[in-house]
């Protein structure tokens, strides 16, 4: 159950998000009422200011909707009356999603491109489930390596544990200690352990050669791009934005059509989401729903600015 500090964060959404998606005041209210009625929920698993979603296709002429995202979506007359989502809250629409995001860490086994840390490579605690090298971010003259905190937490890690390259028991060539544990952001699902001295380390995408910008946030509609441990190039456009699975602000990204299901696997844990117009840095990687191919992400400019220790810089 999403705890109640993040529940209160989660009403207020940031100035930047609202703004470069248009949301005006009634959407906010309505959002932050909806908050308040289900995020507590148990059988609640997010509440996010989505795009209204009919036949599986997304439905941009609707404006956008207050979607709740259930456990298990069922018949409207088989819900009690107190479960039930009234069509509309504070006058805008709504929309209720089902399923659940599952942590997309992987197991080892999947062979590498090369030593060098790129956004994309195979990292992982020594011993433990393999993720991606998300980005290298800084605070003041130290670099870090960002990824998922359940990839760089993985097993229960304690700041100053080894982070290895490729992840431990991917091949060809056996995993080498290239960070340590710094800390991490539960709300967020993010950490970043520090680089050390000898290793290389650029935000180039591994496998499409771009040069990830600056993080900036989202709008609906986004196409994002993602290099993943397992998943070499992937695509997927954003439709929800808000609280999710405990993580806020988060974003979802359903697939395009025709790509193939789902869109990130196992492993891609701790990737970054690039726009494929501005290549800004805009999502950490951190879920899927197999059910539907959709990824979860959080929005970077949150995870830079909220990072325990201090703010951090790309």
């Amino acid at each position: 159950m999403t705890s109640t500090r993040v529940l209160l964060k989660a009403t207020r959404v940031p100035t930047r998000l609202a703004a470069i998606n248009g949301f005006d005041a009634h959407v906010l209210a309505a959002y932050r009422e909806a908050v308040r009625r289900y995020g507590h929920k148990p059988w609640v698993t997010g509440v996010t200011i989505g795009i209204k979603e009919r036949d599986g296709e997304l439905s941009l002429d609707v404006g956008p909707v207050i979607t709740i995202h259930v456990v298990r979506k069922i018949a409207a007359r088989r819900v009690r009356p107190s479960r039930r989502i009234p069509r509309k809250i504070l006058g805008v629409p709504t929309d209720v999603v089902g399923g659940r995001f599952k942590k997309s860490s992987g197991v080892a086994g999947m062979a590498v491109a090369g030593l060098s840390l790129q956004s994309g490579d195979s990292i992982s605690r020594a011993g433990q489930a393999a993720g991606t090298f998300g980005a290298v971010v800084r605070r003041g003259g130290t670099r870090f390596i960002l990824s998922a905190g359940h990839v760089l937490r993985s097993g229960g890690a304690t700041p100053g544990k080894p982070i290895v390259h490729p992840a431990s028991g991917d091949p060809p060539q056996p995993s080498t200690v290239v960070a340590s544990l710094t800390t991490f952001n539960l709300d967020h699902d993010a950490a970043i352990a520090e680089l050390d001295l000898g290793v290389a380390s650029a935000n180039t995408a591994r496998n499409t050669g771009v040069a990830i910008g600056v993080p900036a946030w989202t709008a609906q509609g986004d196409i994002l791009e993602l290099n993943g441990r397992t998943t070499p190039i992937a695509q997927g456009v954003v439709n929800h934005v808000g609280l999710i699975e405990g993580l806020f602000p988060a974003m979802t990204l359903r697939p395009l059509p025709g790509h193939t299901l789902p869109i990130t696997q196992g492993g891609d844990s701790g990737a970054v989401w690039y726009d494929i117009t501005s290549t800004a840095a805009k999502g950490l990687h951190v879920g899927i729903k197999k059910s539907t191919g959709e990824s979860l992400a959080v929005m970077l400019p949150a995870v830079l600015a909220e990072m325990p220790g201090g703010p951090l810089t790309w």
